[in-house]
């Protein structure tokens, strides 16, 4: 996973690279709706589909990016989820394991389209694309029933943390209107930390909390005046 990740990094700075040499540039802003599931010790797997939709909950925000060519766009984006597990959704356990626990993320994506799209290209109505990043979060789990971990083999994580992240994932650009577009995305990120559910569990060193979703993302161009479009 992270020689493709560095692969989609070398790419994203080719096409940086032509879009200043072709003056190529526009400003976008977007708002984001979307969902957000964790998955890490409490959610072995989610073999089963219902499960995802029975903890999944809801994340908002808001990203400023730039268009540097018909291909390529760089930007920010700051987010407020919810994550959220039950260990009795997953697996049959007299006392299952529950936490909650809001989750703020600041992060710098790529975005790599596979057709050419934004300014000058407004006839080009859909477009796939490719995204990629990494930044930093901030959760504070809280344990629903903490009595239930045995001190000896369960540390107590119910704090806040901050934590690095990197991600990947795709979706397609819908075009609506001259200055407007609808993105529809999915995004799994990857934290190498064991500490976003609350607990650690002494006897392994996982360090597999990872969490994505689905989102919806609305953007408003700023292209600029006096455009061909093509």
């Amino acid at each position: 996973m992270k020689k493709i990740f560095f692969s989609c990094i070398l790419i994203s700075v080719i096409l940086f690279t032509y879009g200043q040499k072709s003056g190529y540039n526009y400003e976008q802003f977007g708002i984001m709706i979307g969902t957000i599931n964790y998955s890490g010790d409490v959610t072995p797997n989610y073999s089963n589909p219902t499960n995802i939709i029975k903890e999944m909950r809801p994340t908002l925000g808001v990203g400023y990016y730039k268009g540097l060519s018909p291909f390529y766009i760089i930007g920010t984006e700051i987010s407020h989820g919810i994550l959220y597990a039950n260990e009795a959704n997953h697996r049959n356990v007299t006392r299952p394991f529950e936490f909650t626990s809001h989750i703020i993320q600041f992060n710098i994506i790529n975005e790599i389209i596979a057709r050419r799209f934004g300014k000058y290209y407004y006839t080009t109505k859909w477009a796939p694309y490719g995204k990629l990043g990494l930044g930093f979060g901030m959760v504070n789990p809280t344990l629903h029933k903490p009595e239930i971990l045995n001190e000896n083999v369960f540390e107590r994580k119910d704090q806040m943390y901050f934590f690095v992240n990197y991600f990947i994932g795709g979706g397609i650009k819908l075009r609506i209107r001259y200055n407007y577009s609808l993105s529809i995305e999915g995004v799994f990120h990857f934290t190498n930390q064991d500490f976003l559910d609350g607990y650690l569990d002494k006897r392994v060193n996982s360090f597999n909390d990872t969490y994505g979703g689905i989102r919806l993302i609305l953007s408003r161009y700023n292209f600029g005046k006096n455009l061909n479009v093509k």
